[in-house]
């Protein structure tokens, strides 16, 4: 397995990540790990960035399975995209969107990141507190974590479902992403509920 980015991501362990000039993924998956392929950081040594495109190419072309993380939310719960995200290349055929179910009864400017564009989607204030049905709003639209999907297939992914209280609110979200009657209500080919720990 292949893992690499468009945007920016944590720095693994120096057994799992292979940069150009090192170029070696194949040790790593003959070692029997998964990879991490990017470029460093110049400011920030634990990050990597976009690896470059045609390295990146290659080493996705020797891989059976490639993640790609195409748009980061600096650690908070929820995301609604900024007009230059998701940074989706043309090669991929399944966008994997995850919302934080620790967002859920917090306010909007303590949980969401591009805040500016949540308030938007959402018609609501900075103080707003996040709901199920905000939730099921921003897996839906096409302004929020739908937005350039077209026809790739697309997962939601409710994380963060550690207790029985917040898998109610994960059952909750997930029945009204299936009973939704808009015209991205069919897109959703899974709903996975997923733990933190």
């Amino acid at each position: 397995m292949l893992v690499t980015t468009t945007t920016h991501i944590f720095r693994p362990q120096d057994e799992f990540f292979s940069n150009e000039r090192k170029n070696s993924y194949r040790k790593i998956w003959a070692a029997g790990h998964w990879a991490v392929i990017g470029a460093t950081e110049e400011k920030d040594q634990q990050k990597l960035k976009m690896p470059g495109i045609d390295w990146m190419r290659q080493a996705m072309e020797l891989s059976d399975l490639v993640f790609i993380e195409a748009d980061g939310s600096k650690r908070l719960p929820c995301k609604v995209p900024a007009d230059h995200e998701p940074v989706l290349l043309p090669e991929s055929d399944i966008v994997v969107a995850v919302l934080g179910l620790s967002a859920l009864g917090r306010s909007l400017k303590e949980c969401c990141f591009r805040l500016e564009k949540a308030k938007k989607l959402l018609s609501a204030d900075e103080n707003h507190l996040l709901t199920e049905k905000d939730m099921a709003a921003i897996l839906l639209s096409d302004q929020g974590l739908r937005k350039d999907v077209g026809d790739r297939r697309y997962i939601a992914v409710l994380n963060q479902c550690d207790d029985s209280t917040v898998r109610k609110s994960a059952e909750q979200v997930g029945e009204m992403l299936i009973n939704s009657t808009g015209q991205n209500s069919e897109t959703i080919e899974k709903i996975v509920f997923a733990k933190l720990q």
